[in-house]
């Protein structure tokens, strides 16, 4: 996700893109036949396990954010479409974030009353401890603007829910298909930054980014 931020002009107007990556998970059983003295043959064959995950047009990725306020113009949304085979036993199904700061990647999602996703200042790296600070809401930091995230599902039969603490992918929100063959998956970034991480006198002028990775995780 980019955000671009106009010093000259003194006014912020950030651009998100949301980055995806698209993970298709395939799994096959080789078919196997089996013949006795009287050579009658049998086959056995079995359908091919499968996961697909596609971002749909309908994704709205870009807004503008006011100056004063850190508020975006629209609500940024990331909409998929997740078709499988496979059950909660064999797969994970996860979304998780990453940012960058001036000592590496690092989890995008923090959490502040609720999930939040992070923005980091490209042209100016913000500190580990500046980002630690926006995850746990803090108006301590620098160039890193923290905004409420959510996760809608439009199957109903399908759950979502917010681990901040997983002991395999980090901060993430799980998906469970509960037996389900296919949704929507919708991750939603809030209009309103979380109170204190966004400063005009703190956030300088440059691309806020952060990037999203929805996927599926073999356990098999």
């Amino acid at each position: 996700m980019l955000i671009r931020q106009n010093k000259r002009k003194r006014e912020m107007n950030k651009r998100i893109i949301k980055l995806l990556i698209l993970m298709i998970v395939t799994m096959g059983i080789i078919p196997q036949s089996y013949a006795d003295t009287r050579t009658r043959l049998r086959l056995m064959s079995n359908v091919l396990s499968s996961v697909s995950i596609q971002k749909e047009a309908s994704s709205a990725e870009t807004g503008t954010l006011n100056v004063a306020t850190g508020v975006l113009d629209n609500q940024m949304t990331s909409v998929f479409t997740l078709q499988t085979n496979l059950t909660d036993d064999d797969c994970d199904y996860i979304i998780t974030s990453s940012v960058n700061t001036d000592s590496g990647a690092v989890s995008g999602y923090g959490y502040a009353g609720g999930p939040t996703l992070l923005f980091t200042n490209s042209n100016n790296l913000p500190s580990g401890a500046d980002v630690s600070n926006a995850k746990a809401g803090s108006g301590i930091n620098k160039n890193v603007i923290a905004y409420p995230v959510t996760v809608q599902l439009g199957n109903a039969n399908m759950s979502s829910s917010f681990d901040s603490a997983n002991a395999t992918y980090g901060n993430c929100f799980v998906i469970l298909v509960n037996g389900e063959t296919n949704g929507r998956v919708t991750h939603t970034v809030n209009t309103n930054p979380v109170p204190n991480t966004y400063k005009t006198t703190h956030d300088t002028a440059g691309n806020y980014t952060a990037t999203v990775t929805f996927t599926a995780v073999s356990k098999i």
